[in-house]
């Protein structure tokens, strides 16, 4: 009666390893403020620069409170889930947005008009890509720079 009782505690011990490693290699959903922004001092952040990838002299410095948190909360609430490829070629424009904190080192944000989001945390050296799940107005962001 002793081996029945083993198999069941190795089949247990097997599939709950199973369901952890599936659990930290399936890609994760979430608005990007779970996600990204998670570790970001955002209250911090005291400005954001906008500029399209290839036209570094159309750039944008928004140094406006509200307008800094309104970039901010756009962003947050932006449903995503990662993504563990590289981008797809298929976009025409890619944007650049740095978040400037007074104390955090600046964070890279990547955003490209066919769904993408790539962040850069600088300190960390580490990039994470995002596909976009909800529908995003990239027209904004084409406006802050204008």
């Amino acid at each position: 009666m002793k081996k029945p009782k083993k198999s069941f505690i190795i089949l247990g011990v097997v599939i709950s390893i199973v369901l952890i490693l599936t659990y930290l290699i399936s890609p994760k959903s979430g608005t990007l403020d779970d996600l990204a922004f998670k570790n970001i001092s955002k209250e911090s952040i005291n400005e954001v620069v906008i500029f399209k990838t290839g036209n570094m002299r159309n750039e944008t410095s928004i140094k406006d409170t509200e307008k800094i948190n309104d970039i901010i909360s756009r962003f947050s609430n932006l449903n995503v889930s990662e993504y563990r490829k590289a981008v797809p070629i298929s976009y025409k424009n890619q944007y650049m947005i740095v978040f400037d904190a007074k104390v955090n080192t600046p964070v890279l944000m990547f955003l490209y008009d066919n769904g993408y989001i790539e962040m850069r945390l600088s300190d960390q050296g580490k990039t994470r890509t995002y596909k976009i799940t909800d529908t995003f107005d990239i027209a904004y962001i084409e406006s802050l720079i204008s």
